[in-house]
């Protein structure tokens, strides 16, 4: 029986289901990227419907490959058969596109699924407007003898989610956008954000640059880029020094609200200035509910020595004369869950100064932050 085929019946054997989607990581043997940059689990690639799908498919020159499309599962499979490695997509609704490793059956010829002689494959499918507001995933599965019993070498899921987006490149950059729907926070209401390189996004105000130095004074009165006396409400995903300006593979800050009341702002393939790589974050924030919801997504960020700086967490910036509560966000990998607090509160961490001064060991984490009662009394878990 045939590699593929036999691959293909592996998962259906399967004997045990993981807890999450996107657990296969890349490895040489098999990779799936986008413009250079491998995926973070949770954080899909944000597409333009206007745009393409880019992605590039590696391992050992000249190998066959085959490729799938579809959505990712709800949770990752694997099977004795595929030597610890997992399979991302949702099996029951998975198209092969081509396999170059079997023959399959897609109509296409077989020599079109083989890597060139460095070891990759490049795609780049158009999108279009149809497309706005939907998912799709592509995985691949590369023949190499690394990996018995069947010999093949299982990448990287990479999702793409079509949405209407803003890209900003540079360092020390700082751009406005006008949102679709009022955003309330702290009992009031903003139509504009500013989004900084650096790491923040600032409600109310009007700030002129992009400020690359974290200050906790700064934070709590709002006086965020030289925003004066307009205040508003911050969130810092990590402020810090940030370089999104290097020119690495699919470095950028890429803003999109996906719908109205829904906003996320993902800092992809970023380094801490002038050239250290911290990997992704990202922020998202929902008001779709009529109260705010705020997500800090850390499952990206890889630093290989985390600095002793940076800051996170949300502020009132001076708004609501919040209390200023700094926590130790998060302790031996999790996160410390912090409940709401009357009057309305900035919570924080400064991993610079402060009660709680450490390497920033944020990665791998998911902060949430949550104001049930709309007046900024939030809490964090």
């Amino acid at each position: 029986m045939k590699r593929f085929t036999l691959f293909l019946t592996a998962l259906y054997l399967v004997l045990g289901a993981a807890t999450a989607q996107q657990l296969e990581p890349n490895s040489p043997g098999g990779s799936l990227r986008s413009n250079g940059a491998d995926p973070t689990p949770t954080v899909p690639f944000l597409v333009d419907p206007n745009s393409s799908m880019d992605f590039e498919v590696g391992g050992n020159a000249g190998s066959p490959y085959g490729l799938v499309a579809g959505q990712l599962a709800t949770q990752s499979i694997t099977s004795p058969l595929l030597n610890g490695q997992f399979f991302d997509l949702d099996v029951a609704t998975a198209t092969l596109i081509g396999d170059g490793i079997s023959g399959g059956s897609t109509g296409l010829p077989t020599n079109l699924f083989a890597l060139n002689g460095t070891g990759g494959a490049n795609w780049s499918i158009p999108a279009n407007a149809g497309l706005l507001g939907q998912q799709l995933a592509f995985q691949a599965v590369v023949s190499d003898p690394g990996q018995p019993p069947l010999n093949l070498n299982i990448t990287a899921a990479v999702e793409f989610d079509f949405q209407s987006v803003s890209i900003l490149i540079g360092d020390d950059t700082l751009t406005g956008i006008t949102l679709l729907q009022p955003y309330a926070f702290y009992g009031q209401t903003y139509t504009q954000c500013w989004i900084s390189t650096n790491g923040w996004i600032k409600f109310g105000g009007a700030p002129t640059h992009s400020d690359l130095a974290e200050s906790t004074p700064n934070f709590l009165s709002g006086n965020i880029g030289n925003s004066g006396a307009g205040t508003g409400p911050i969130v810092a995903a990590l402020w810090e020094d940030l370089d999104m300006g290097n020119g690495n593979p699919g470095q950028q800050v890429i803003i999109a609200e996906s719908t109205p009341g829904f906003l996320t702002v993902t800092w992809q393939n970023g380094d801490y200035w002038p050239s250290t790589p911290f990997g992704t974050i990202s922020a998202t924030i929902d008001v779709t509910a009529g109260v705010p919801q705020i997500t800090l997504n850390f499952m990206g960020y890889t630093a290989a020595a985390p600095p002793t700086e940076g800051l996170v967490g949300i502020s009132d910036g001076g708004t609501a004369m919040a209390v200023g509560n700094e926590v130790d966000i998060v302790q031996m990998g999790a996160v410390v869950p912090t409940g709401g607090i009357n009057p309305a509160e900035t919570i924080f961490q400064n991993f610079g100064t402060g009660p709680f001064s450490e390497s920033v060991d944020l990665a791998g984490t998911v902060v949430n932050f949550i104001d049930a009662g709309g007046a900024g009394q939030f809490t964090m878990f």
